[in-house]
């Protein structure tokens, strides 16, 4: 006699991405709050584009990403919310926002596949279970660890609840009731990607029938949801890289800097870790191999030395009332034509 419940089940994993962006629109031909409304609408364009970048393929990236791009950004009403406006500046001829929006990860990575951009992860698990339920998402399953992206394990914990006697036509027998907790763990390399934790109760006669029938209830529960987990994970992968900038004047100056380097499009995150004197110091989250030179350039910084890891700079702006470099003449001087001495 065999009977289950489900005692509890993991909350869904988040499928959102919070980022900064920056949108501008001219003030030619529209007035100051029109101009707004339409530069706070590119960036949130600007947002659905900047989380694209991690999710399409390498080899998309470098072939017909521009077109496929401009694809999925012609239907992207919707994936981005407006949290809130972080920066505004208006200048002669433009104004241009800095916002924090929600980027809504399921519809994108839909129409992501759909297109023919994504990654086609290949998984190991030796589950059987869930390796149906990796093959019905599209996943690819190998059987060589060697030619695999992702590896899951499913690890089960046992904890016997009760142990009922019975008395019975043939003897003497006991009911177990066991819980089982089985996690699901999916790695990338040694980063654990996804994981999924899912509570069974099995009943048997036997401990064994028991403990497996829970795992396997567990399993068929956590599968699907493993697998929707795996859907939106992104194909490229990211980096910390730390950033120390002097030539901050101010508090509210290296604030700014970090507003304006969360907004880039290669930096999916920015946290401004320290300001003392004139150096500040920032945790980006890059993805791998990105070569942020050019970027932090258009932002006013020079870069002083680059590695995987870290990255130091100087702001470019001089402060006030500094002195021309040296070796470099000043303009001259115009004299009014009523000094200009006669001979």
């Amino acid at each position: 006699m065999m009977v289950f419940a489900t005692v509890a089940q993991a909350p869904q994993s988040p499928e959102i991405r919070v980022v900064l962006a920056e949108g501008r629109a001219t003030l030619t031909s529209l007035d100051i709050e029109g101009a707004r409304r339409a530069a706070i609408a590119s960036a949130l364009r600007n947002a659905v584009e900047k989380t694209l970048g991690v999710y399409v393929s390498g080899q998309t990236l470098t072939k017909d990403y521009a077109l496929l791009r401009d694809q999925v950004l012609t239907r992207s009403d919707g994936h981005a919310v407006l949290n809130d406006i972080v920066r505004v500046e208006q200048l002669p001829q433009e104004i241009r926002v800095i916002v924090r929006a929600t980027v809504s990860l399921r519809p994108l990575t839909e129409q992501v596949r759909a297109l023919g951009l994504a990654r086609a992860w290949r998984v190991q698990t030796l589950n059987p279970t869930l390796e149906k339920a990796l093959i019905e998402a599209g996943f690819t399953v190998e059987e060589d660890e060697k030619k695999t992206d992702i590896t899951v394990a499913v690890t089960p914990r046992f904890t016997t609840v009760t142990q009922l006697p019975l008395q019975t036509a043939v003897g003497p027998m006991i009911m177990y009731t066991v819980r089982g907790e089985v996690t699901a763990r999916a790695r990338r390399g040694s980063e654990v990607v996804a994981a999924r934790v899912q509570t069974e109760l099995g009943r048997h006669i036997n401990l064994e029938t028991a403990r497996q029938q829970a795992v396997d209830d567990a399993v068929e529960k956590l599968a699907r949801l493993l697998a929707e987990d795996l859907l939106v994970l992104p194909s490229r992968l990211t980096q910390p890289v730390q950033l120390v900038v002097t030539g901050i004047a101010s508090a509210d100056a290296a604030q700014a800097l970090c507003d304006r380097l969360g907004a880039l499009p290669s930096v999916l995150k920015a946290l401004k870790r320290s300001w003392s004197g004139t150096s500040a110091t920032y945790e980006l989250e890059v993805p791998t191999e990105t070569a942020m030179a050019a970027a932090l350039k258009a932002l006013g910084l020079t870069v002083l030395s680059e590695s995987k890891t870290q990255i130091t700079a100087c702001n470019q702006a001089p402060p006030r009332n500094q002195a021309p470099p040296r070796n470099q003449v000043p303009p001259r001087k115009q004299v009014s034509p009523k000094h200009v001495l006669r001979r």
